[in-house]
């Protein structure tokens, strides 16, 4: 284990999700601190200090401060990114404001060399840009959520949360390909996103049983193929709230929610936040 590992005790100043538009850029630029992007969905291209990396679905890019770099969302296919922004050590605290200090830069940009040392720090960590697939994604979320709480314990909470994510990507080997049920089951639920779950789909995708389909699925995921669908509806509600004008009401009846009431309790259990507030945020990554 090296002294950086040894001694990651962090402190999250920022983390939010955000539906880029079609082709949406930020920067180039650079940050005080240090930065996680996760792609949830979606393709762009992300420059990070002079070197360009088109990504996808699932890969994970990291930079330290002064870094240059430069984020562009797909004109066709925009990526959805989960921003997270810290310091990897409790002794580079510094009190910040709610959005983290952002500072755009002169382009073009040339590589260099000497911003990036042995260790990795300048990136944040973690290789510059990494493809980790789909399990990284609740960790993300669960960052998301608990940065919205914003109580006394929201800092440990958040701490917590963000080494469990750095031990498992430290420990995972990620697989190229998924089996062929798993991959069934995710086309079916991603189907029916805006749908109330029903145990008959994994029955009808897979012809096995619901308990064994999902097991299968759990095991190669770690969620069950009902937590997926529930983040997935959550997603539908997002991108609705991101996108159109409908009413919250209007988006709880297209979602087959039995009331706004309910729709409102699930969303802010599922986000952290209320419908209202996460359509008001500011768009920041």
């Amino acid at each position: 284990m090296s002294d950086n590992e040894r001694s990651f005790n962090p402190i999250v100043h920022y983390a939010n999700r955000l539906a880029c538009r079609p082709g949406e850029t930020f920067g180039p630029r650079v940050i005080d601190d240090y930065q996680w992007l996760y792609v949830e969905k979606g393709k762009g291209e992300i420059m990070i200090n002079g070197r360009t990396h088109s990504v996808e679905s699932g890969c994970l890019l990291g930079y330290g401060p002064e870094v240059p770099h430069r984020i562009a969302a797909d004109l066709d296919d925009p990526f959805v990114l989960f921003g997270l922004h810290f310091a990897p050590d409790e002794s580079e605290y510094v009190a910040r404001p709610q959005h983290p200090s952002v500072r755009n830069i002169e382009f073009p940009l040339q590589y260099d060399q000497s911003l990036v040392a042995p260790d990795d720090v300048p990136n944040a960590l973690i290789p510059a840009c990494s493809l980790v697939g789909s399990w990284a994604l609740p960790f993300f979320e669960e960052l998301v959520k608990e940065f919205n709480v914003q109580d006394e314990l929201a800092p440990l909470g958040l701490r917590a949360a963000m080494i469990r994510l750095y031990v498992r990507l430290r420990r995972t080997t990620v697989t190229s390909s998924a089996p062929t049920m798993v991959e069934r089951i995710r086309s079916a639920l991603e189907a029916r996103a805006e749908a109330d779950y029903r145990m008959e789909w994994l029955e009808e995708c897979t012809g096995y049983s619901h308990d064994y389909a999902s097991k299968t699925y759990k095991e190669a995921v770690g969620r069950s193929p009902h937590a997926d669908h529930q983040r997935m509806r959550l997603q539908a509600a997002q991108r609705y709230l991101e996108t159109t004008g409908m009413t919250v009401t209007e988006i709880a009846e297209t979602l087959q929610f039995g009331s706004i009431h309910y729709f409102c309790k699930w969303f802010r259990r599922m986000s952290g936040q209320s419908p209202s507030a996460y359509r008001s945020r500011k768009r920041m990554i």
